[in-house]
């Protein structure tokens, strides 16, 4: 037990170099970290708001409203708010969930690679999944909060199919539903990319096992219905939602433009990382039975960053979805760390953590940061996507300022009083000396109702800027516009409170044995 323990404290030891830039004050320069802060922002206004789960962001797109939040992987957000809660500013909480995102990320790794290589193993595959250079590039440079966090996802979810291929135990199959249920609410694509090759896993386990101990699928199987259902609340919506927002009509970024060349290629992989694999793959043929489904991944996702495998994207479309071919990295970096613990001889292993570390610890050194206020984040109105692709079809001239009220009469005559609203309500009296039209300043998406003294009324938002209008007969009403889950957001909220209770079920059931 203390060997046990002295290898997870030698791991954290060696992991906090990679989150040292973290702990300075301020917030590093990156493509997307800004946003992240932005977003958390207005996520914890939505979220005290009892707006849950959290899927509309009032203030973005300069206050009309975005639904950024059910379509964008909410986990880092949820974590976030959880350390906002606890009285962190909003770059600190979204600094802590990277820095939680590293701590975690290794040890799953560094028990995954126990699973497979021994303690050694299990280290070294932490430590390089940790230092990375894409894995560190993600953060530094991009900015990625969502992707940081699937890395945590990834290693567990392998670890209990392993654990799994060996016997069943439900406790396995529910922490395993858990995790990838994780995944799938961290990072959209990243779930998308590692979905193939955790079903290739769990084939070859079966396969290479033998015909008498091939029972695993049925614990893999539940494992993955039990993920799914999970995290049904988000990917369900998400999915039939889309065709609501204009990005059912074109894609974000042309996956051509973002091949990368074999220099590049090298950079984001690593040096130590690939004479590692190469190593691994020549002289360790003792291990070539456990290596072979990791080492064909390696070779297929660093194909697929090549402009070389054009055809192959050209013929898949689902490909497309991807976006960027360089995200197959991840699946890269995760193959790569795997591959490395299998060198757990200790003077070699020794050797090849203090060169993975002191080659690559230099991409977790941002060079600027800077000190804005909370208010810089907190009434920031952008609608922190690329090129605004959530915004609803039916919105023809997008928001270029904030307007100058939350409702207004657009015909006929009368007095709005009593106005107040937050994230997910509008209330206010209502009296109209004619038959007159109300337009309040949100955009319309579905989960938004209007009721009229607690009868719904019939919404039109067949106007250039998509808002809610509602047409009122002369009179004194209370109107309240609130916004909440559609039928398809219920159904997905009930599997995946359902498939909470069979998790808990089976780890229960686990431990009264």
């Amino acid at each position: 037990m203390f060997k046990k323990k002295a290898f997870l404290i030698l791991l954290l030891i060696l992991v906090f170099p990679a989150t040292l830039a973290l702990f300075r004050p301020g917030f590093f320069v990156s493509d997307d970290g800004d946003w992240m802060v932005i977003r958390l922002s207005d996520f914890h206004r939505s979220f005290v708001a009892g707006q849950i789960p959290v899927r509309w962001a009032a203030r973005l797109n300069y206050g009309y409203g975005y639904p950024v939040f059910n379509f964008s992987y909410p986990l880092s957000l949820y974590w976030g708010e959880g350390f906002h809660l606890l009285g962190f500013s909003f770059v600190d909480s979204v600094k802590l969930v990277f820095i939680f995102s590293f701590f975690i990320a290794a040890v799953l790794m560094y028990f995954f690679g126990r699973e497979l290589w021994g303690e050694w193993g299990g280290v070294l595959a932490a430590i390089f999944y940790t230092y990375a250079p894409y894995r560190l590039l993600d953060t530094y440079i991009r900015g990625s909060l969502g992707e940081a966090m699937s890395f945590i996802f990834v290693p567990l979810i392998f670890w209990m199919i392993a654990k799994l291929g060996k016997r069943q135990c439900w406790r396995d199959v529910a922490i395993g539903a858990l995790a990838y249920a994780g995944l799938l609410v961290s990072h959209n694509i990243m779930a998308l990319l590692f979905t193939p090759l955790i079903f290739g896993y769990m084939g070859y386990l079966v396969i290479t096992r033998g015909r008498s101990q091939r029972r695993p699928y049925i614990g893999f199987l539940l494992m993955i219905i039990l993920g799914l259902g999970l995290a049904c609340f988000f990917w369900l919506p998400a999915l039939y939602d889309k065709q609501f927002t204009v990005l059912s009509q074109f894609s974000v970024a042309n996956f051509q433009d973002h091949f990368f060349n074999l220099q590049q290629l090298l950079a984001h992989l690593g040096l130590v990382q690939l004479l590692t694999v190469i190593f691994s793959a020549i002289f360790l043929t003792k291990l070539r039975r456990q290596t072979s489904f990791f080492l064909f991944v390696l070779a297929a996702t660093l194909f697929l960053v090549l402009p070389l495998s054009l055809p192959v994207w050209q013929a898949i479309p689902l490909l497309w979805w991807v976006q960027f071919p360089w995200r197959l990295l991840a699946v890269a970096t995760f193959c790569s760390a795997v591959l490395a613990g299998s060198v757990s001889h200790q003077w070699l292993a020794m050797l090849l953590l203090a060169l993975v570390i002191l080659l690559n610890v230099n991409h977790a050194k941002p060079q600027v940061f800077v000190n804005q206020p909370e208010s810089f984040y907190a009434t920031n109105e952008a609608t922190t996507t690329i090129q605004d692709e959530y915004m609803p079809i039916w919105v023809k001239e997008k928001p270029v300022s904030h307007a100058s009220q939350k409702v207004a009469l657009v015909a006929g005559e009368g007095l709005i009083e009593k106005l107040v609203f937050n994230s997910k309500k509008v209330n206010f009296d209502l009296q109209t000396k004619t038959d007159s039209v109300v337009q309040i300043n949100t955009l319309f998406f579905p989960g938004w109702q209007v009721k009229i003294d607690g009868q719904p009324v019939p919404l039109d938002y067949d106007n250039p800027q998509g808002l809610i209008t509602f047409a009122v007969p002369a009179g004194s009403y209370r109107v309240l516009a609130e916004f909440g889950e559609t039928k398809i957001r219920l159904t997905a909220d009930a599997i995946s409170l359902v498939s909470l209770l069979v998790v808990a079920g089976l780890l229960i059931k686990d431990r009264k044995k």
